[in-house]
């Protein structure tokens, strides 16, 4: 694992919402985590139906399709190799560093598939804070490619700065997008039009295998579909750091196992789904 110049790399963080750390993660872990999401993604998806879940070898992920797409969730409390990840891979130092966090937790693991075709779904433009049912500025994705990602293997794009705009946007998904607005939020802004107008500024990057990019959670950032004849797979990580705090909403995701509404409100999240990175 390489991890150059962690204050230079904080910096940029802390300037422009998103990070890009080159060579994260090693031959090894790479094809551990290959394999372990791809072994999971053919089992899942052989279930005849939705009624079948949960799979008895997977009683705890979760997944969803779309057109080209294929996401797992919660795969760590499944899979003895991506639990390892988190703790003995050697990022999570990284990223307590580029976050100044002095304890860090992780709760979650997200993989995305982007299959090969022009027509497959990318990700619509979305912060990830609006979703999460704990708030604070040390609560980071962690987007690590699992293969080559070039520009036409729906690259991720980052609006540079955006983590700074001060309010919360629906989430494009998960919730009626109908739904009243409550107090901190506002409507998603026309990014496409505003990225014509000049009024904000896209960056996005090519990946080897093992790249990572650290995206703070209030960063807009989305992806066009897989124009390639190559699959793209990207593992996703979720942390928390000093400041986050219980304070779940309207717009917020489900936690297995967890209960939102009983969990302490202003509190920072405790318990077996939300261990420490000693």
């Amino acid at each position: 694992m390489n991890a150059p110049d962690p204050a230079s790399l904080r910096r940029q963080y802390d300037a422009d919402g998103v990070v890009k750390i080159p060579g994260l993660l090693g031959p090894a872990w790479i094809e551990r985590l290959r394999s372990a999401v791809e072994l999971a993604r053919a089992e899942l998806s052989a279930l005849p139906d939705a009624a079948a879940r949960p799979d008895p070898r997977y009683p705890t992920a979760d997944f969803s399709t779309a057109p080209g797409r294929f996401t797992l969730r919660w795969l760590w409390r499944d899979s003895d190799d991506v639990r390892r990840f988190f703790t003995d891979s050697g990022v999570a130092p990284v990223v307590a560093a580029l976050l100044g966090a002095k304890r860090l937790q992780y709760w979650f693991d997200l993989t995305f598939f982007h299959d090969p075709g022009a027509g497959g779904a990318g990700s619509p433009w979305h912060h990830d804070i609006a979703a999460f049912p704990c708030k604070g500025e040390q609560i980071p994705s962690l987007w690590i490619a699992l293969t080559e990602v070039d520009s036409t293997m729906s690259p991720l794009r980052c609006i540079r700065g955006s983590h700074r705009c001060g309010v919360m946007y629906r989430p494009p998904v998960y919730v009626p997008q109908d739904q009243a607005l409550p107090g901190g939020y506002a409507p998603l802004p026309d990014v496409e039009a505003a990225l014509a107008r000049g009024e904000m500024e896209a960056i996005s990057w090519e990946f080897a295998p093992g790249d990572a990019l650290l995206i703070h959670p209030s960063t807009l950032h989305g992806a066009p579909p897989n124009a390639s004849e190559r699959p793209r797979i990207a593992f996703t990580t979720r942390w928390a750091g000093d400041d986050v705090r219980w304070a779940p909403d309207a717009f917020s995701m489900k936690v297995p196992g967890v209960d939102l509404g009983t969990v302490p409100r202003g509190e920072r999240p405790a318990g077996p789904f939300f261990p420490y990175v000693d």
